[in-house]
Order: C-alpha cells, then sequence, then structure tokens
C-alpha cells in the first residue's frame, strides 16, 4: 500500500495516541494537494480509510470509533470538498447515532443520539447540503408494531456541528398519509438536498426504500419541501442506476421497455435495457438500447461530456461502452471485471479485485487525451485478500455549452414524457421550485379504441406471460405501482390520455388498486397489439 506521511503527520500521530486522541494516522490533504479530486476508500473488514489523489499521493487511517462503540460502520456520507464524513454507528450498547467527523481537525463535530432502539440508518452520496452545514438522514425505527408509539421511519435534518435536529418528517404525518401510497416498511434514501434561503424555499428528493430486502426496480420519488412542510410524488428519483449531473441539472436512469429486445439474466438483479438521458430543457428520452445485454451502471464521464454504461451478455464477460453526446460511442478500455466506474473531469475511476495480481484490490484512472484515446494509471493497490470499496468521489464541475446526448433511434422519435413530470432539481440556489403534479393532471386527449370508455370494464392482453405496467401516472416517467396478468379484469375510471407516443388510461384493478396502464403496444417489427380489450357490460 503506498503510504506517503510527512513528518509533520508523525508528529501528530504521536500527540494523538499519547493524548488518547482519535487515531489519525495521516494529515489528509485537500483534493488540490495531489489534483483536481480526490476519492476515498473504506475497507469494511478493517475500518481502514484512504484517500487517494491523482498524483498517487494516497493518505490512510484507521477509522477513528468513537468511545464504547466497537462495531464499524458501513454507510458513508461526504461533504463535497471531503473533509467531512457523517457516518452511522450502533454502540455496544445497540443504541445508533449519526455522527459527523472532521477529517483535517480529527475530531468528532454534531452527533445525534437516536432515543430508542433504531432498526436502520441511511446515508447516501448527496445527504449533506452543499455547503455541508446540514445532514439529512433516513431513520427506520421498526417494522409495523401497534405497540411501539414511535414512527415506523423518520427523515430528519441535522446540524452537522452540533447535531441539534432542524426538520423532521415521519411516516405517520397527515402529508405522508396524503399521498395515497404504501410506503410500510420502507426507509427515506435522501437523493438531492437543497436547504432553505431567502430565495428558495428548500427541498429533499427521496426515495422510500424497502427495508431488509435486496430492493426493487424502482421506487417511489418523493420531495419533501421545507419551508412549509408539503410531500409531494414527482420525478425520477426513484429510478433505477440514477446518476445525476448536478451543476447542469441532466441526469440518467435506467428502464426496460417492454416492447424492445432484452437481455437475460443469470442471478440476482434486475433486467433493465434502455438508458434514458434527462435536463432542464426537457423530458427524458432513450440515449441507448441495449438489445441482447443487460444493462446497468450508467454514469457521467470526463466531465458529463461522455457517459460509461456497463453491459453484459451472457456467457459474460461483461463490458463497458462510451457514449459521446453525439451519440457515438467506443467500447471502454477497463482491464477487468469492475461493475461501477466514477465519473472525473478528466475520465473516470475504477476499482477492481481482478487485477494482474488474482484478489488484490487495486485503482485505476482512466484519463483522456486531446485526440481522444483513453491513458490508464494504476493509482492504488491493497493488499492480496483485503476487501475495499469507493465510498466517495469528488462530485464532477462540467463545462459550459454541454449540447445534450443524442436520441436513441427506437420506434421513431424518441417518448415525449409528460410536462408535468419534474426533473431532479439542481443544486444552486437560485433554482426555481418545480410545479408540483396534478392529481388530475389535465393533458391531451385521444380517440379511444372502439368499445373503450370511462365507466366500462375491460381485460388485460399480453402475450408470452408478460405483465401490463400500471403506473403511478400517465407516462413512461412515473413510478410502476403493479403488474396485471393477461386476463385481469379492470374498470376504466379516467382516459383516454396521450403521453409518450401512448394512450393511457387510469383503471381499478379488483382488488381496489388504481394506476394509469396503456391501451395498446407495438408488437413484433410492425403489429400492434391492444393491451386493453374491452370487457362488454
Amino acid at each position: 500500500m503506498n503510504l506517503q506521511l510527512s513528518r509533520g503527520a508523525v508528529i501528530l500521530l504521536l500527540l494523538s495516541l499519547l493524548a488518547g486522541l482519535l487515531p489519525l494516522s495521516g494529515q489528509v490533504k485537500q483534493a488540490s494537494a495531489g489534483g483536481a479530486w480526490s476519492a476515498w476508500l473504506y475497507n469494511d473488514m478493517t475500518g481502514q480509510l484512504a484517500r487517494v489523489h491523482p498524483d498517487g499521493t494516497v493518505e490512510t487511517y484507521e477509522f477513528p470509533l468513537p468511545f464504547g462503540v466497537s462495531s464499524l460502520p458501513y454507510a458513508f456520507a461526504f461533504t463535497r470538498d471531503g473533509d467531512r464524513m457523517a457516518v452511522c454507528l450502533t454502540d455496544d450498547a445497540g443504541m445508533t447515532s449519526v455522527r459527523v467527523y472532521d477529517i483535517r481537525a480529527a475530531l468528532y463535530r454534531g452527533v445525534y443520539e437516536a432515543p430508542g432502539m433504531v432498526q436502520g440508518c441511511w446515508l447516501e452520496q448527496y445527504s449533506f447540503s452543499e455547503n455541508g452545514a446540514l445532514l439529512a438522514v433516513g431513520l427506520f425505527n421498526h417494522y409495523p408494531d401497534p405497540a411501539d408509539p414511535r414512527p415506523e421511519w423518520e427523515l430528519i435534518v441535522m446540524n452537522s456541528e452540533t447535531g441539534a435536529v432542524i426538520e423532521r418528517l415521519t411516516a405517520r404525518d397527515p402529508q405522508i398519509a396524503a399521498l395515497g401510497i404504501d410506503i410500510r416498511g420502507t426507509i427515506p434514501a435522501v437523493v438531492t438536498f437543497e436547504p432553505q434561503t431567502p430565495a428558495f424555499p428548500g427541498e429533499i428528493a427521496f426515495m422510500p426504500v424497502l427495508y431488509g430486502t435486496e430492493g426493487m426496480q424502482e421506487y417511489h420519488s418523493l420531495i419533501w419541501r421545507l419551508d412549509d412542510g408539503t410531500v409531494r410524488a414527482e420525478g425520477y428519483h426513484g429510478k433505477g442506476g440514477l446518476d445525476l449531473l448536478l451543476p447542469t441539472g441532466e441526469f440518467l436512469f435506467l428502464d426496460l421497455y417492454d416492447f424492445l429486445p432484452t437481455g437475460r439474466l443469470e442471478g440476482p438483479g434486475y433486467l433493465y435495457n434502455v438508458v434514458l438521458y434527462g435536463g432542464p430543457s426537457g423530458d427524458p428520452y432513450p440515449v441507448y438500447h441495449g438489445g441482447e445485454a443487460v444493462l446497468g451502471s450508467p454514469t457521467f464521464i470526463d466531465g458529463g461530456r461522455r457517459m460509461a454504461v456497463y453491459r453484459y451478455s451472457p456467457p459474460g464477460p461483461p463490458d463497458w461502452l462510451m457514449i459521446n453526446r453525439d451519440g457515438t460511442s467506443a467500447p471502454l478500455p477497463i482491464s477487468a471485471e469492475a461493475y461501477r466506474v466514477w465519473g472525473l473531469p478528466d475520465g473516470y475511476l475504477y476499482l477492481t479485485d481482478r487485477a494482474p495480481t488474482p484478489e488484490a484490490p487495486a485503482l485505476y484512472h482512466a484519463r483522456f487525451l486531446p485526440d481522444n484515446s483513453i491513458t490508464t494509471t494504476e493509482l492504488w493497490r491493497g493488499v492480496l485478500g483485503d476487501f475495499w470499496r469507493v465510498v466517495w468521489v469528488t462530485s464532477l464541475a462540467a463545462p459550459d455549452g454541454l449540447a445534450p446526448f443524442e436520441p436513441f433511434p427506437l420506434l421513431g422519435e424518441p417518448p415525449v414524457m409528460t410536462p408535468t413530470a419534474t426533473l431532479p432539481p439542481a443544486i444552486p440556489p437560485t433554482a426555481t421550485l418545480p410545479p408540483a403534479i396534478p392529481l388530475t393532471p389535465t393533458l391531451p386527449a385521444v380517440v379511444p379504441p372502439p368499445g373503450l370508455g370511462v365507466g366500462g370494464t375491460a381485460l388485460v392482453q399480453t402475450t408470452e406471460g408478460d405483465t401490463l405496467r400500471a403506473r403511478t401516472g400517465p407516462g413512461l416517467g412515473y413510478a410502476v405501482a403493479f403488474l396485471m396478468p393477461n386476463g385481469t379484469l379492470v374498470t376504466l375510471r379516467e382516459g383516454p390520455v396521450a403521453a409518450d407516443g401512448y394512450s393511457w388510461w387510469r383503471v381499478e384493478a379488483p382488488d381496489g388498486r388504481s394506476g394509469w396502464a396503456v391501451d395498446g403496444v407495438p408488437e413484433g417489427l410492425s403489429g400492434w397489439l391492444q393491451t386493453l380489450v374491452p370487457a362488454g357490460g
């Protein structure tokens, strides 16, 4: 392991050990000390952390467990400069606390101690506000239990310096019940955090993640407005594989288009075959279809000038594809299996444990040269048999004037998603508050197929064992509420509404659930399958 310590760092280490302070073993430099970015790596087995810089400088230290805590953390959140980190810790008595650690000063700052036993604590990449002054944390207190007076889950905003709770949203708040969606047994996972300012009401976008499971293909997207406490279901924050380019407000996510060819899973995971792109200038549209490959981890790279997409086709091995904003693409030269990459200002970063020395983790920096070729440098190598993971990389700062990504040709023009769907909020405080989605969207009307009408009934018609998706709104950008197999009898409650090139109806299933479904989809190369067939009176 490459470890570089200054004489001053060694003296500080000895003094801290003698004084009984936290066991910092190296003075951590800011990203500017070794280049324009840095990355934090963490060893779950040993508690070691390493901060790697693009010039190869590596600073390492042991995780600073406070008194009375012997269990290492799993979830981390870092401030934008990487100089403070937040962790969820469980002490030896089983009590949970959320702590903010000042890495450069080598001491804990704000601490929030949960008043009772907590089942889960959740931190995400953007749990800190942009200036690091506030921290948003999801807590899962308990599974449904009438005997427990506490709410099942909480989303708290705490002062990172003092630990004081500034805002709190819970599962029992009336604005959650008013959403009309079932989010029992979930824990809030923060996606973006814009604090309140004189010019902006403040918003936290989060997704309710089903706790204690392997997850779901997509989740509801919820936005908590901090000035008045309202919560609305809106946007794409619960989409699979979501990646954000905060300076431009652009985002990428994965979806499954049932009418297009798909790959095949060979183990746990979710089947995606399309990458969608969106930004402030328009609604999401497909920019890549994987054909017979399963897709994963779309990521902005090279300062946002390109994206990387993971692909897997049996029997493997997987590979990565680079997609430029003009629609051209090329394979990425990743030397070994890597299941995620991180975007950098000049390229991308990836960690692998299948390097030339088997099972020795290694961190690589791939950099684009002026002629668009790529050069790859090994920045760090671990010890044989150790398990490391990347827990933070400096956020991208995109250059001005980036053109949108070219749409990928599917069936003519790319889908045009509903104008009421709102994009993930950008970080600058000058951002304007997006409008809430109305409960009954006012969208263009279409001529219904013969026999279909509001108040009537229809049978779901699918082929080859497929199911028809019912979504939370009329459009492909809305979350899937439930699936309806072939032959399901539904009642048409509202519609039809034109969106994304389809005709949508709000249908009510026999069990009372309601959602928006299409009345037809492409079938084969040139056919059309009516998915809602009149069932008569």
